[in-house]
């Protein structure tokens, strides 16, 4: 049911900057992937230490549709390499969507509702004084 409104979000979002002037909105796609190998030293009884790699990729699209308005919108697929599931076998390769996720998808509009007030709706990440409380 979340992920249902994200995407009803996100479409929405998508809606709104592209019924503006599209000839004057400037589109900037990004990208990042996150390679981790992780050791887990823990061992009870009989069982080895065990090594996994996971990896996490993004792609972002942000768009400014003026000097006022900007929006962006981030997917999120997180994998662990190697891994196979007796019950959904194709848990790891490309053709299985079901670990891609929305990261973040919010809209800002500047000088709103007055001059120096900005308003930043959607989902996006926080980061406050030197994120030990609340941080990305």
């Amino acid at each position: 049911m979340m992920r249902r409104g994200a995407i009803a979000f996100a479409a929405l979002m998508l809606s709104v900057l592209s019924a503006t002037a599209l000839a004057e909105t400037t589109l900037k796609v990004s990208s990042q992937v996150r390679i981790r190998f992780e050791l887990d030293g823990r061992s009870f009884g009989l069982q080895p230490t065990t090594g996994f790699t996971d990896m996490r990729s993004r792609v972002g699209v942000s768009a400014v549709v003026d000097s006022s308005v900007t929006g962006f919108i981030q997917l999120q697929d997180s994998r662990r390499w190697g891994a196979w599931s007796s019950d959904r076998p194709a848990t790891n390769t490309t053709a299985n969507i079901a670990n891609v996720d929305l990261h973040q998808a919010y809209m800002t509009v500047n000088n709103f509702p007055a001059p120096g007030l900005n308003l930043q709706a959607g989902r996006f990440e926080l980061s406050f004084g030197n994120e030990r409380m609340i941080g990305s």
